[in-house]
């Protein structure tokens, strides 16, 4: 979790030499290989990514991808203007997450569902049906 506004004061990066902070950037690419490399090495994380919570949140995260701009940049941020007023900063971000994370989740396996799964499928109806068509190479 390198500090990529070069802030390293008061964290574990500042003892390392200025050779290494200079190239600080490489440490997310590492970060994420290693991170990669541990799923794929560890049974266990493996088993706990299989679990059905998992497999849901990856069912819908198309959806979820997609959803969650327009829903922060409007009902989250409204909420949280109005919350924020009476309850403070603090309180207001944990209220608007909930709420957020309540209604963004079942909207994205409405999507998912309604949207996503049906437009695939067309998708590859059409493609099948009328997509480029190869023909068997003459000799």
């Amino acid at each position: 979790s390198y500090p990529t506004n070069g802030m390293v004061n008061g964290t574990f990066f500042e003892n390392l030499p200025p050779a290494i902070l200079n190239n600080g950037l490489w440490f997310h690419i590492f970060g994420g290989f290693f991170l990669v490399l541990a799923f794929v090495l560890s049974q266990t994380l493996q088993r706990l990514i299989s679990l059905r919570v998992f497999m849901f949140l990856g069912y819908i995260s198309f959806s979820l991808y997609l959803l969650h701009p327009l829903l922060i940049g409007s009902f989250s941020s409204y909420v949280f203007m109005k919350m924020s007023e009476t309850m403070g900063y603090n309180s207001g971000v944990i209220v608007v997450f909930l709420l957020t994370t309540i209604i963004l989740l079942p909207l994205s396996w409405l999507m998912t569902k309604y949207v996503d799964v049906p437009g695939t499928k067309f998708s590859k109806y059409v493609y099948e049906r009328w997509g480029m068509k190869t023909e068997p190479q003459k000799k």
